[in-house]
């Protein structure tokens, strides 16, 4: 079958067209094939030797290809006020697989370096034509239809961002499983290719270069790490007054797609 995704223009405020990605894909392809779709709509390039640039700059870049294809992508955490956040592990993002309006939401409240991979984990859920909410990787257990689905857009999103190219082989570093060259690697190879520690520990663990005991433990420790760091500028936000410009952060939620319509 063709890919016509790329072949797909989008206007602000065109709510009558069908965008063909959606629901052009299904369980039954490989995961890696659909990753090559998606990058090619997105014009990722696939390389061997990593990307310039933060998380931050990556993520804003996916974010804007993707709403070049026309679809909607905010960043909500809460209802309205810190004081009705709502963490990460309630829910990570959410696409609505509309034919003609899709969206993704994904949690502010989650860490920035894992918003590139929230991202195109809901892309995923919308080329399979699949509305759905994800939380934590691995929180759904067993052989549900819905592991099944999060399984598939897990191993496809880790695929758009960390191709097969960035390593041939398994390093040497990661022979003996030992935790510090374990650690050390996976941080390199998350700064070289701007993605989060926790994506490249998933994808050695789909790999079979470290073991599922300790994939765990450095999930745990990942996890601890961030939630140390909420606390610590939770605080520093309490002694300081003020804060953002309202329009900035009101932008910087909505997106481009939709901060550029009039209401």
């Amino acid at each position: 079958m063709a890919d016509s995704t790329s072949q797909t223009q989008w206007e602000p405020g065109l709510a009558t067209a069908r965008f063909p990605f959606v629901g052009s894909c299904s369980l039954k392809d490989d995961p890696e094939t659909v990753a090559t779709r998606i990058r090619e709509a997105l014009h990722l390039s696939e390389t061997s030797s990593g990307r310039p640039g933060s998380p931050d700059e990556f993520f804003k870049f996916l974010r804007a290809q993707t709403e070049a294809l026309g679809v909607y992508v905010l960043l909500v955490g809460d209802l309205g006020s810190h004081h009705s956040a709502v963490s990460e592990e309630v829910f990570r993002g959410f696409a609505l697989a509309d034919h003609r309006v899709p969206f993704i939401v994904i949690n502010d409240q989650d860490a920035r370096t894992a918003r590139s991979f929230t991202l195109i984990h809901e892309l995923v859920h919308i080329f399979l034509g699949q509305t759905g909410i994800s939380g934590i990787p691995d929180h759904i257990a067993g052989n549900s239809p819905a592991a099944k689905i999060e399984q598939f857009c897990n191993d496809t999103a880790s695929y758009v961002l960390l191709p097969r190219s960035f390593v041939t082989a398994r390093p040497a570093i990661l022979a003996k499983n030992e935790i510090k060259a374990a650690l050390s690697f996976i941080e390199q190879t998350a700064k070289s290719w701007s993605v989060s520690e926790p994506l490249v520990a998933f994808r050695l663990r789909r790999l079979g270069w470290i073991t599922p005991a300790m994939h765990q433990q450095f999930s745990n420790a990942f996890a601890k790490r961030w939630q140390d760091q909420k606390a610590s500028t939770k605080a520093k936000n309490q002694m300081n007054e003020g804060g953002p410009n309202y329009y900035v952060v009101r932008h910087n939620r909505l997106g481009d797609a939709l901060g550029s319509i009039d209401i």
